[in-house]
Protein backbone atom coordinates (compact mmCIF):
# COMPACT_ATOMS: atom_id res chain seq x y z
CA UNK A 1 0.00 0.00 0.00
CA UNK A 2 1.27 3.59 -0.93
CA UNK A 3 1.84 6.53 1.49
CA UNK A 4 -1.07 8.69 1.22
CA UNK A 5 0.22 12.09 -0.14
CA UNK A 6 0.99 15.01 1.80
CA UNK A 7 -1.03 18.71 1.65
CA UNK A 8 0.76 20.91 -0.82
CA UNK A 9 1.85 23.39 2.04
CA UNK A 10 3.94 20.72 3.31
CA UNK A 11 5.79 20.74 0.24
CA UNK A 12 6.81 24.59 0.64
CA UNK A 13 7.91 24.94 3.83
CA UNK A 14 11.37 25.87 3.38
CA UNK A 15 11.68 26.36 -0.62
CA UNK A 16 9.59 27.01 -3.62
CA UNK A 17 11.20 23.85 -4.96
CA UNK A 18 8.66 20.67 -4.94
CA UNK A 19 10.34 17.39 -3.53
CA UNK A 20 12.69 14.77 -5.54
CA UNK A 21 9.86 13.13 -8.21
CA UNK A 22 6.93 15.39 -7.69
CA UNK A 23 6.84 17.75 -11.06
CA UNK A 24 4.34 21.20 -11.59
CA UNK A 25 2.00 20.29 -14.21
CA UNK A 26 -0.81 23.16 -14.08
CA UNK A 27 0.17 26.63 -15.39
CA UNK A 28 -0.72 29.27 -12.70
CA UNK A 29 -1.96 32.76 -13.81
CA UNK A 30 -3.15 35.74 -11.31
CA UNK A 31 -6.05 37.62 -12.42
CA UNK A 32 -5.64 41.15 -10.85
CA UNK A 33 -8.34 43.80 -11.53
CA UNK A 34 -7.98 47.48 -10.18
CA UNK A 35 -9.95 50.21 -9.52
CA UNK A 36 -8.40 52.91 -7.18
CA UNK A 37 -6.48 50.36 -5.45
CA UNK A 38 -3.34 52.25 -5.01
CA UNK A 39 -3.58 51.98 -0.95
CA UNK A 40 -3.78 48.15 -1.18
CA UNK A 41 -1.73 47.53 -4.49
CA UNK A 42 1.81 47.28 -2.86
CA UNK A 43 0.98 45.16 -0.17
CA UNK A 44 -0.70 42.67 -3.18
CA UNK A 45 2.27 43.16 -5.11
CA UNK A 46 4.46 42.31 -2.58
CA UNK A 47 2.79 38.81 -1.83
CA UNK A 48 2.16 37.71 -5.52
CA UNK A 49 6.20 38.87 -5.45
CA UNK A 50 6.83 36.49 -2.53
CA UNK A 51 4.62 33.36 -3.32
CA UNK A 52 6.07 30.14 -2.98
CA UNK A 53 4.65 29.30 -6.17
CA UNK A 54 5.59 31.80 -8.72
CA UNK A 55 3.02 32.23 -11.43
CA UNK A 56 3.37 31.94 -14.92
CA UNK A 57 1.62 35.49 -15.72
CA UNK A 58 0.24 38.35 -13.58
CA UNK A 59 -2.76 39.79 -15.87
CA UNK A 60 -3.85 43.60 -14.65
CA UNK A 61 -7.26 44.12 -16.19
CA UNK A 62 -7.51 48.44 -14.65
CA UNK A 63 -11.08 50.09 -15.19
CA UNK A 64 -9.37 53.84 -15.56
CA UNK A 65 -8.11 54.18 -11.86
CA UNK A 66 -7.96 57.88 -11.05
CA UNK A 67 -5.38 57.42 -8.31
CA UNK A 68 -1.98 56.13 -8.05
CA UNK A 69 -2.86 52.35 -9.08
CA UNK A 70 -1.70 52.41 -12.69
CA UNK A 71 1.94 53.87 -11.34
CA UNK A 72 2.31 51.11 -9.13
CA UNK A 73 1.46 48.85 -11.50
CA UNK A 74 3.82 50.24 -13.88
CA UNK A 75 6.68 50.05 -11.49
CA UNK A 76 5.90 46.59 -10.74
CA UNK A 77 7.83 46.01 -13.96
CA UNK A 78 8.45 42.46 -15.01
CA UNK A 79 6.09 40.91 -12.76
CA UNK A 80 3.44 42.21 -14.65
CA UNK A 81 2.63 40.22 -17.93
CA UNK A 82 -0.39 42.29 -19.53
CA UNK A 83 -2.13 45.58 -18.71
CA UNK A 84 -5.32 46.12 -20.15
CA UNK A 85 -7.50 48.85 -19.52
CA UNK A 86 -11.77 48.79 -18.93
CA UNK A 87 -14.12 51.10 -18.84
CA UNK A 88 -14.79 52.67 -14.90
CA UNK A 89 -17.93 51.73 -14.83
CA UNK A 90 -17.28 47.86 -16.19
CA UNK A 91 -18.40 45.38 -13.61
CA UNK A 92 -16.05 43.37 -11.53
CA UNK A 93 -17.07 40.27 -13.23
CA UNK A 94 -16.77 41.40 -16.97
CA UNK A 95 -13.15 42.52 -16.12
CA UNK A 96 -12.58 39.09 -14.76
CA UNK A 97 -13.93 37.62 -18.11
CA UNK A 98 -11.53 40.21 -19.59
CA UNK A 99 -8.79 39.02 -18.67
CA UNK A 100 -9.94 35.47 -18.76
CA UNK A 101 -10.18 36.25 -22.32
CA UNK A 102 -6.43 36.21 -22.84
CA UNK A 103 -5.58 32.96 -21.23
Amino acid sequence: MSEPIAFVDEFFTESSELPSGLHRTHRVDVVLVTHDGARWLPRTLAAIRGSRVQPDAVHVIDTESIDSTLEHVRNAGELITTLQSAPRTQAYGASVAQAVSML
